[in-house]
């Protein structure tokens, strides 16, 4: 098995934080669909983080580039393959191309930098102006996750993982 198909599912792993994921001994090469390994119902994804991945994405889709219009969320690694309901594994499509992909691996399967609500500069900004919040728990010395922040609408740093989508 190839490093960078081992590398994928790393990734998949750590990022994403799926508790079931697919079968790293049968990697799935890009043209074939990926293995359904759980049906039936699943959480819905809030409409905060449905806005802020639309936000991340620049309102388009990330396949085609097709700006407004009706954008749907796709899994990148889909659910019922294993894929989990977070935010670095969700993207904008749109309906034309969110159908065409149905589950088969594209090679525009990557991973996107995850959202959040409030980046630890703008929490650090609020505190500064209004004091404590519920949301004003900052790691300076935890590892810091790159994210889109609906805030501020930078891409920086969070230090509380809870904070991500």
């Amino acid at each position: 098995m190839s490093p960078q198909i081992l590398g994928f599912f790393s990734v998949l792993h750590a990022i994403a934080g799926a508790t079931d994921q697919p079968d790293v001994d049968a990697p799935v090469a890009i043209g074939e669909r990926w293995p359904v390994i759980r049906r039936g119902e699943r959480a819905q994804i809030s409409r905060l983080t449905r806005r802020l991945i639309r936000e991340r994405d620049d309102n388009r889709c990330r396949f085609c580039g097709r700006r407004g219009g009706l954008l749907e969320l796709d899994h990148i690694v889909p659910w019922s393959a294993g894929g989990a309901d977070v935010s670095s594994n969700l993207r904008s499509l749109c309906h034309g191309c969110n159908s065409g992909r149905s589950n088969y691996r594209t090679e525009f399967d990557q991973f996107v930098v995850p959202v959040t609500h409030a980046c630890d500069v703008c929490v650090a900004t609020w505190e500064l102006n209004y004091g404590p919040s519920l949301h004003s728990r900052r790691f300076p010395d935890a590892q810091k996750v790159t994210a889109y922040c609906g805030n501020c609408h930078e891409v920086r740093f969070v230090t509380d993982p809870r904070r991500l989508r």
